[in-house]
């Protein structure tokens, strides 16, 4: 676990730390088509819908009160469902609690059989999964959802964790964030 925590909290992997709304979409990875979820014209609604209620969630002092706040706001929107929400979300404030969209609330499903994960209302707090393993207490909140997410498949014991190392390699060495590519830096030099 600790090399994966290491791998992730890489400048090569970590796409949930500096997330700001002005460079939503967060990362290169979001590939709207016209025929998925109303494409980009769903997305320029939500961007449109999110700028014109900025005072009221800028108000919003607790996330989840925010979430809440932009699960209202969605309604409005076809195609934005509620991870677009948590994204958003997580532009304006950091979670307490692990929320559990996705991918995340199946690698939680997976460590529930081996450790007790509270999961109530798709969320988890986050002092389950530490005691789970430590290594997993350097992630905040929602670096954890990212990497669980990522990870699903390792704690659903699909892939062993060599495995699953040697997959986000080859997946990411078109898209790394480090110069010259995973595929040309090797990792101990990635991670700092």
């Amino acid at each position: 676990m600790k090399n994966l925590v290491d791998y992730y909290l890489s400048p090569c992997q970590n796409y949930a730390s500096n997330r700001v709304w002005e460079d939503w979409p967060f990362h290169k990875f979001y590939n709207y088509r016209e025929n998925q979820n109303g494409g980009m014209k769903c997305v320029d609604k939500w961007r449109e819908i999110v700028n014109s209620n900025m005072e009221t969630i800028l108000a919003e002092t607790d996330f989840d009160h925010l979430y809440s706040t932009l699960q209202k706001l969605a309604r409005a929107v076809p195609g934005i469902g509620s991870l677009h929400v948590y994204d958003t979300a997580t532009c304006f404030a950091q979670p307490n609690e692990v929320h559990l969209n996705c991918g995340a609330m199946e690698a939680a499903k997976a460590i529930n059989l081996k450790s007790p994960i509270r999961i109530r209302n798709g969320k988890a707090p986050y002092s389950d999964f530490v005691a789970y393993n430590k290594d997993l207490g350097r992630l905040t909140p929602l670096q954890l959802e990212d990497f669980l997410c990522i990870n699903k498949k390792v704690f659903q014991n699909i892939l062993t964790p060599s495995e699953q190392l040697k997959l986000h390699r080859k997946r990411n060495a078109k898209h790394s964030s480090c110069t010259g590519g995973i595929s040309s830096t090797p990792l101990n030099k990635c991670i700092r």
